[in-house]
């Protein structure tokens, strides 16, 4: 059999490249090394006996052929899924797989819960869960597949053929630790933190908070020293231990230490720029039953989490825009 015509083939050399190590790729195929090498060294051959991998390093790295056929390999695969995704029999069906992409801090702190009492409840459907950062335009074509939907910020203005739904607020409060304060003082208004050391987040799924607004007043944010952090996490966990004042964290990420007394909101009334919370679809995705289920067990669940968030902080925040509330 002519193995660069075989799925199968294309599938674990894109592993091996992915991983960049044949064991590796073993434990997510359930296949031994030796089975392994033979369909690589099999591809090879029927690609007119190319090398795909300089097998000298560690970890493993693709040739200029390698990087070739890798990239075609992955288009190869995308468009299969993609065709039996279209060709989906049973749009009402409640089986198959559902391919979702979810930002880190949001799949790690919260939706473990949902995720769990979903599989539960519909054990049929295969939840494959992706961690997803990246920013609009959406892609829904990642290293690990084709995603079916995707959880994220803001409106995608670029794909008009993608359902995307619009399901609420995230609030940015600039937040410090009862220590740090302690240490160098509260700020009254945007113009004391020239005092102060910022804590900044920035990623390709959020800006960093350069501003600030209360009351239809913005002020540009100037600093005595920064520290930068490009993990949601890492920048939350240096503002609770007291290295500086974090100028935005968003409300879902900073009530529980709020209620807890481990942060303390300052420059009361002044926020960052409101995040507009968005899942997208992909069209044929949205047609199959599973996947409206999965949507709107998604936005019940944030709903109620971001209905106890708001009550926690209105104190600081005072009455926020009404929420999109799941149907």
């Amino acid at each position: 059999m002519r193995r660069d015509r075989d799925l199968d083939a294309w599938e674990v050399f894109c592993l091996v490249a992915q991983s960049g190590s044949i064991s590796k790729a073993c434990e997510t195929l359930n296949m031994d090394a030796s089975a392994v090498s033979r369909l690589i060294k099999g591809l090879e051959e029927s690609l007119g006996n190319l090398t795909l991998f300089d097998r000298t390093s560690r970890p493993l790295r693709l040739t200029l052929n390698g990087e070739i056929a890798y990239r075609y390999g992955r288009e190869m695969l995308t468009q299969h899924q993609t065709m039996l995704d279209a060709l989906e029999r049973d749009p009402l069906a409640m089986r198959g797989t559902i391919r979702v992409g979810l930002p880190p801090q949001v799949l790690q702190n919260f939706l473990l819960p949902l995720i769990v009492a979903f599989h539960r409840e519909y054990p049929d459907i295969y939840l494959s869960v992706h961690e997803y950062t990246a920013s609009t335009p959406v892609n829904f074509d990642t290293r690990s597949g084709m995603l079916d939907l995707v959880m994220g910020y803001g409106a995608d203005t670029t794909h008009d053929n993608i359902v995307q739904i619009y399901y609420g607020n995230g609030y940015l409060i600039p937040c410090a630790s009862p220590l740090y304060l302690s240490r160098y003082g509260t700020p009254e208004n945007p113009e004391d933190l020239i005092k102060h050391t910022g804590v900044i987040f920035q990623s390709p799924m959020r800006p960093p908070v350069r501003q600030l607004s209360k009351d239809g007043v913005t002020k540009t944010l100037v600093w005595g020293k920064e520290m930068a952090f490009d993990s949601a996490s890492g920048a939350l966990n240096a503002t609770l231990y007291g290295v500086g004042i974090h100028p935005g964290i968003p409300s879902l990420h900073c009530w529980h230490d709020i209620n807890a007394g481990k942060l303390v909101p300052v420059l009361k009334g002044w926020r960052g720029p409101d995040i507009k919370l968005y899942i997208y679809v992909r069209p044929e995705a949205a047609k199959q039953k599973r996947i409206q289920l999965f949507i709107e067990r998604y936005r019940q669940y944030m709903d109620n989490l971001h209905e106890q968030c708001e009550q926690c902080l209105r104190p600081y925040l005072g009455e926020l825009p009404m929420r999109v509330r799941a149907n």
